[in-house]
């Protein structure tokens, strides 16, 4: 069983490391995606939500509270991340 460290709570202090063994997690990957690289891969957690490049799958994972995702969820079907 492999694992990563990866940091948890307010980017501003990331003083908080965990560890997550990268076989009891299932990653996803949106079903919009065109296979172009420009994507993530999203993990749903006991404790929230991770997020990792889906071109670097060994590298840094942000790791998300509930309270957070559901936040940035709501903001992205508000269309505050709009491109226009």
């Amino acid at each position: 069983m492999s694992s990563r460290s990866q940091r948890k709570g307010d980017p501003r202090n990331m003083d908080e490391i965990i560890e997550i063994a990268d076989d009891a997690v299932v990653w996803r990957k949106s079903s919009y995606s065109q296979g172009n690289g420009n994507c993530v891969e999203v993990a749903f957690l006991d404790n929230g939500v991770a997020v990792r490049d889906s071109k670097n799958r060994g590298g840094a994972v942000l790791n998300f509270t509930d309270a957070e995702w559901n936040a940035f969820s709501k903001g992205f079907l508000d269309g505050e991340f709009s491109a226009h």
